[in-house]
């Protein structure tokens, strides 16, 4: 059995960080593999193999130039940290490659709904973000801003992603999962409501907006093949921003209520019911994150510890 190696441009299309619609390449990544799998056990005459040969060069080749073609596409939206994003009222279609051109798109909630709530899980994390929406608006913040998958072709994204007004925000009767974690005043209990935030609401929150506004390709670092060299390794899109100051929907989408708990199809450990949860917030030390795993199943909070790290 002989070994023909895959093209590192093959490896490199594999790589593409969770792409909101198919890749354009997609097939043809396929294609090559099942060519490099073919040769890599064929048998017969050595004219047989040549021929396999040569046609997975020229399907190597055909994929090169579509990776680059693809990657080219994405220098129309360069990112860096000094650039500009316009403000601009309503939405606009997606680009070739389902996401929103850069800038930051200021629209009504029934925009919002009629453009991102196409399927059950849309609509289940639109009602997630419309009971924070409420809670924000209560405590005082003016806005809210979303990006990430939601706001993208993806037809069914994990959560959503989003960071809101924390200026004015009055934190005593803000919603607890909902805090900032960089607030000096937090404790390091609360700093760990990341996982039960993601649950409860289906949110990932992040408070820096250049964090929404550019995306990579890859999720992690990367060598380019010497075709790629040069190319850009993430690019500039687009968010939503809503505003707060005006009156929102007290009615949910195909539901009647909000209904916590229901927004991630597989939660991280076991959660227990809201009440407890809140009084074992109540007991743990400020500095829990250092107390021994014995003093936490002690205090009956190594379920809590183990949702949330």
């Amino acid at each position: 059995m002989r070994r023909f190696y895959l093209s590192p441009i093959c490896q490199v299309a594999e790589l593409i960080r969770k792409p909101a619609l198919p890749l354009p390449f997609a097939e043809q990544t396929e294609r090559v593999k099942r060519l490099a799998n073919e040769l890599e056990h064929a048998s017969g005459s050595s004219r047989k193999i040549r021929g396999l040969q040569r046609e997975l060069v020229e399907e190597q080749r055909r994929l090169t130039n579509q990776v680059c073609r693809y990657f080219d596409r994405q220098r129309q939206y360069p990112w860096n940290y000094a650039m500009e994003v316009p403000d601009v009222d309503g939405l606009v279609p997606f680009d070739q490659d389902g996401l929103l051109p850069p800038a930051i798109y200021h629209a009504e909630w029934a925009a919002v709904v009629e453009r991102y709530g196409y399927t059950p899980r849309r609509r289940q994390l639109l009602n997630g973000l419309l009971a924070t929406l409420h809670l924000l608006k209560k405590a005082g913040a003016q806005w809210v801003r979303v990006g990430g998958s939601f706001v993208t072709a993806k037809r069914d994204p994990g959560d959503i992603d989003c960071e809101w007004d924390n200026i004015g925000l009055d934190t005593n009767i803000l919603e607890p999962m909902l805090r900032d974690g960089r607030d000096p005043l937090a404790t390091i209990a609360v700093r760990n409501w990341t996982a039960l935030r993601r649950q409860y609401f289906g949110l990932d929150v992040s408070f820096s907006t250049d964090y929404f506004l550019r995306r990579g390709f890859f999720d992690c670092p990367i060598n380019l093949p010497d075709e790629l060299r040069g190319f850009p390794l993430e690019r500039a899109v687009g968010m939503l921003h809503l505003d707060l100051s005006g009156e929102l929907p007290q009615t949910y989408l195909d539901c009647e209520k909000f209904v916590p708990f229901s927004m991630w199809p597989q939660p991280i450990g076991e959660m227990l019911p809201r009440e407890r949860l809140d009084e074992l917030r109540q007991r743990l030390p400020e500095h829990w994150d250092h107390v021994s795993d014995e003093e936490l199943r002690g205090m009956g909070v190594n379920i809590l510890r183990r949702a949330y790290i």
